[in-house]
């Protein structure tokens, strides 16, 4: 399993590269979401391997029973190791190419929304749907980004930039901490909150 889930990684960085080159329309628009999307469809394809999906399966449902449990339980714990989970973290998702700052950003992520956890990716497919959601809503919103001005554009595509890469770090949180089941709870928490907030980040807080 480690060698698909080092795959995986690898396809994710790909993913978020790929959205670098749609945000700069490089090298040009239709190429550039053809190249996304073939790069979306290889993240998906290996989350659909058994050798992945099996496992993480069952690791994110028994992480579902707790983090949907009394909230001081889990949410306090998670508050108190805040530090050390954020450094763990970033050592992992060093190959998705995440920084400290981003780890922290994605921990803000889950602050914020973990009165709505019940939300967060009850499985493989949730979080297919999610990241294919943000993909497409990425492309949409870019195409109408490049209409605005200097100003706002560039306001526009850091915003979207940020909820593609919340996406694939969140993904790639919990892909990679299934090899580490007693950290899966928090990755799960810290990824399921990325996930959830990616869409917004990039439709709105109204999204579903």
């Amino acid at each position: 399993m480690a060698a698909d889930l080092n795959l995986l990684m690898v396809r994710l960085r790909e993913l978020g590269k790929a959205h670098e080159r749609l945000s700069r329309a490089v090298p040009d628009p239709a190429r550039a979401i053809a190249a996304a999307d073939r790069a979306l469809q290889r993240v998906l394809t290996l989350l659909d391997d058994p050798n992945i999906a099996g496992p993480l399966g069952g690791l994110i449902a028994d992480a579902r029973d707790r983090v949907e449990g009394p909230a001081h339980d889990f949410h306090a714990e998670f508050k108190e190791r805040r530090s050390e989970l954020i450094t763990i973290e970033t050592t992992i998702t060093r190959r998705l190419g995440a920084r400290q700052q981003d780890i922290e950003r994605l921990y803000r992520a889950y602050e914020s929304g973990h009165q709505r956890r019940h939300e967060f990716p009850q499985g493989i497919e949730a979080m297919k749907q999610r990241l294919v959601a943000v993909h497409e809503a990425t492309k949409l919103h870019m195409a109408a980004a490049r209409k605005m001005s200097r100003k706002d554009k560039k306001k526009r595509k850091r915003k979207l930039g940020q909820g593609i890469a919340s996406a694939i770090f969140g993904t790639g949180i919990i892909a990679a901490d299934s090899q580490l089941p007693p950290l899966f709870l928090f990755s799960y928490g810290l990824g399921g909150g990325a996930l959830h907030q990616a869409l917004r980040d990039i439709v709105g807080e109204d999204a579903e």
